[in-house]
């Protein structure tokens, strides 16, 4: 019997997968747990129709990622701490404070996509951070840690 799987059968296949399957697993295992549809015309057809919006959803979010990413690369953001005489700052600038920086550009990111180690930036100057944005698409973001006054 011909299915198509609604979700993930391990060892058979993934959402979307069209099987050929023994009738007896179909009807007494597939079918009353909902985890397939039989493939008939008119179900093929919708699960196609399904898979083009997705693609073209898919599609159209990676665009919208290529954008930000050419707008962070654009970006110079400054954040200004505490530091003392000799130029040591006091703390850390970490992947909130550059987050709640690009807030006040309209960009909003969750900070555990800023990639920084994990003891953040400790120096007063020029710095390049990463940021991921999905789709394998990361963006440079220069960032300036100042003296704060």
């Amino acid at each position: 019997m011909k299915v198509i799987l609604l979700e993930e059968i391990e060892g058979k296949g993934k959402p979307g997968d069209i099987l050929e399957l023994s009738s007896g697993f179909v009807r007494n295992f597939i079918l009353p747990k909902k985890l397939a549809i039989l493939a008939t015309d008119k179900n093929l057809k919708l699960i196609k129709e399904i898979k083009e919006r997705e693609e073209k959803r898919k599609e159209e979010e990676r665009k919208k990622k290529e954008a930000l990413k050419e707008r962070l690369e654009g970006l110079v953001i400054t954040i200004k701490k505490k530091a003392g005489s000799d130029d040591r700052m006091f703390g850390q600038v970490t992947s909130e404070d550059i987050k709640t920086s690009l807030l006040s550009y309209d960009i909003e990111i969750d900070k555990k996509d800023i990639a920084l180690s994990d003891i953040g930036i400790k120096a007063l100057g020029e710095h390049q951070v990463v940021v991921k944005l999905g789709y394998d698409i990361k963006a440079n973001l220069k960032v300036i840690v100042e003296k704060e006054e």
